[in-house]
């Protein structure tokens, strides 16, 4: 009998450790991070679209909400892996490097589709599909406009990006990296992501879901995410007019994992197909 109860002691010692185990190793997979909430708006006049991002040195998340839909793009710096996850389907696609190689060559064919019926295409659908047939925009230059300006009680310095002798391109305002407490390594992966996506998918990002918002992100002297935090970017078209704005209302210093933000286990992987932006 008091065989039995130290066994079931030793026993129960070893759960316990097993258990305090578990939860340290928990907490190890855990990173420091920036959290950012922000709303992102089109010229069309919606109400805004809430997106959260999370960024560390070597992972990142963002959660973006398009309709009745959300979307949720995980990156995994150390692997050069992104799942974009589409909650409203239950359904997720994993795109390690074989797969964003096989995506540009389908937008290879598209361009080539699309830049035969170009011309004769209405406007609306020009603009739609300027990014994809003219590529990635050239002779992108960036200036500093007016210091001081407050977004959200944040003291930022305004850029401004033009490209091809003067067109613009955006508008951003930062805040330095010391006013949020943090340096810029600690969110490394975001430059990492932009480089892995200007490589595949240059000047098209926004047809992927969720993912319009790295569209500025590349590019040789590009102030976002280099001087400082983004906290308000507003996008132009090819005519000039603003197309997009994104402000950031909250930004905090975080610890997250991309265990936390991965697919539910009822949820289907499947193969990622483009939708033809010609609509055929």
């Amino acid at each position: 009998m008091k065989k039995k109860i130290i066994l079931s002691a030793v026993l129960l010692f070893v759960v316990c450790l097993s258990t305090i185990a578990d939860s340290n190793e928990e907490e190890r997979l855990a990173s420091p991070g920036l959290k950012l909430v922000a709303l992102s708006k089109t010229s069309s006049g919606d109400a805004g679209s809430p997106t959260t991002m999370f960024i560390g040195e070597s992972e990142l998340v963002l959660q973006a909400v398009q309709g009745s839909n959300k979307v949720t793009i995980t990156f995994d710096a150390n692997t050069n892996v992104i799942t974009l996850i589409d909650h409203q389907k239950k359904q997720y696609s994993i795109f390690r490097e074989k797969e964003l190689q096989e995506i540009s060559e389908q937008l290879n064919s598209m361009k080539a589709i699309a830049k035969a019926f170009f011309e004769n295409m209405p406007e609306e659908q020009k603009e739609k599909l300027a990014p994809l047939v003219n590529g990635k925009p050239k002779g992108i230059s960036y200036k500093t406009g007016v210091n001081g300006v407050k977004i959200n009680n944040w003291k930022t310095t305004e850029y401004k990006a033009t490209y091809e002798q003067g067109k613009r391109l955006f508008d951003t305002n930062i805040v330095d990296f010391s006013v949020l407490g943090i340096k810029q390594n600690d969110i490394a992966a975001v430059t990492k992501l932009a480089t892995l996506l200007d490589k595949y998918l240059a000047g098209i990002e926004g047809m992927i879901p969720g993912a319009s918002v790295f569209s500025n992100l590349s590019g040789k002297d590009n102030p976002m995410f280099s001087k400082g935090i983004p906290v308000k970017t507003v996008s132009y078209n090819s005519k000039g007019s603003a197309s997009a704005e994104l402000i950031v209302s909250k930004a905090e210093k975080v610890n997250f994992s991309l265990s936390e933000f991965k697919a539910p286990a009822n949820y289907k992987q499947i193969s990622f197909q483009l939708q033809n932006p010609m609509g055929r």
